[in-house]
């Protein structure tokens, strides 16, 4: 096996870093990367590392510089991580950071063209360059704001009698709520993990195991409620009644099913 870097990519590239710092370990690291990373140990106190490692023939392939080619970087799909928006404190350039915050915490998913896409129909980010996109766009994968997926996974939103949801994954998520995640946590399909998992969710999942309507799915999700006492959050927690609009809840939970890659067509 060969050592690519660590799983943080804070404890390998040091672009982030303030330019004084950079240059002190750029001094005393010259070209070595091994040099480089202890600097980094011994600088920021790293007491555990996790390392990134691919096999031995294919080492002369890993780029040990922080040059990365904007062909490569064309190529990848980029999926929100989950970090706290700390944004404002990162980019200098408030088009930049209005630009990722949208893309990372309200999209959830985006590549590079959608991004320039993005900027040319908007004025707001007209003196954006791509130059900057890139560079953004790389400091946040560095960070951890962004993870990187080659191969994007196909979702697909309910559409009526159109998608269903496999009954395996309805299985996964209930054995989860009745305390398997105990030992392991819930994923999507990118194996980032997901905590908003609730019964509501593995109910609707068990009335999609075959292709339904949404109407139906809103007259179930109504009865549902109301046998089992919730309340309207947004009207002082009364009690759930048959003049509940139960839609909105619906749209809600079925998005959430349809970006976890849960809901799949319906082979005809």
């Amino acid at each position: 096996m060969a050592y690519i870097g660590d799983t943080d990519f804070q404890l390998s590239y040091i672009s982030w870093i303030p330019q004084h710092l950079r240059d002190m370990i750029n001094q005393l690291s010259e070209t070595d990367y091994v040099a480089r990373e202890q600097c980094l140990d011994y600088l920021y106190d790293v007491a555990f590392r996790r390392s990134l490692l691919c096999h031995a023939h294919l080492q002369d392939n890993i780029n040990r510089t922080e040059n990365i080619k904007t062909d490569l970087l064309n190529k990848l799909t980029f999926i929100n991580q989950g970090k706290e928006n700390n944004l404002s404190n990162i980019f200098n350039n408030q088009d930049v950071e209005k630009l990722l915050e949208h893309f990372i915490y309200q999209v959830g998913h985006f590549t590079i063209q959608s991004l320039i896409d993005y900027v040319a129909e908007h004025k707001e980010f007209e003196n954006l360059t791509e130059n900057e996109i890139y560079s953004s766009v790389l400091l946040a994968i560095v960070l951890g704001y962004i993870n990187v997926f080659l191969t994007p996974y196909q979702t697909y939103t309910f559409e009526d009698n159109k998608t269903y949801i496999p009954k395996r994954f309805t299985q996964y998520a209930q054995a989860l709520l009745d305390g398997t995640n105990q030992y392991i946590g819930a994923g999507n399909m990118y194996n980032c993990g997901v905590e908003d998992l609730n019964e509501l969710h593995v109910y609707i999942m068990s009335q999609m195991e075959k292709p339904t309507t949404k109407a139906t799915l809103n007259a179930s999700l109504k009865v549902y409620l109301i046998e089992n006492g919730y309340k309207d959050m947004n009207n002082n927690e009364k009690l759930i009644d048959e003049e509940f609009d139960c839609s909105g809840l619906c749209d809600s939970i079925c998005t959430v099913l349809a970006d976890l890659g849960y809901i799949q067509p319906d082979a005809l």
